[in-house]
């Protein structure tokens, strides 16, 4: 049997897990936005997610959100996908880029 490798993190620091940073994402959205004159939004989901950086404990981190599209749908509420990047303080990479998908509803 081959005697298992311990893996450093990078300069020792421990890193925030990636599902854990992508858990931020609506409470940073919240914050990062706001749809008026709706009667609700859910999330429907996300496509496309991909963590990209490390995030060393201690970092700052802020989320950078556009509007890719906006269709109405059939039942008169929009369907918005967003793409959201979680950019890391001094990094030129981003931690995570995410398509997200709301549905609003008038």
């Amino acid at each position: 049997m081959k005697k298992e490798q311990k893996k450093e993190m990078p300069e020792g620091k421990t890193i925030a897990h990636g599902y854990f940073m992508l858990s931020l994402l609506p409470k940073l959205a919240a914050q990062n936005s706001q749809v008026r004159n709706s009667s609700k939004t859910l999330n429907y989901g996300s496509d496309k997610v991909r963590f990209i950086n490390m995030v060393k404990v201690g970092s700052y981190v802020r989320l950078n959100k556009t509007i890719i599209s906006c269709e109405e749908m059939s039942n008169g509420g929009y369907r918005v996908v967003n793409k959201c990047e979680l950019e890391i303080k001094n990094e030129t990479k981003p931690a995570f880029i995410a398509e997200t998908i709301s549905l609003v509803f008038p």
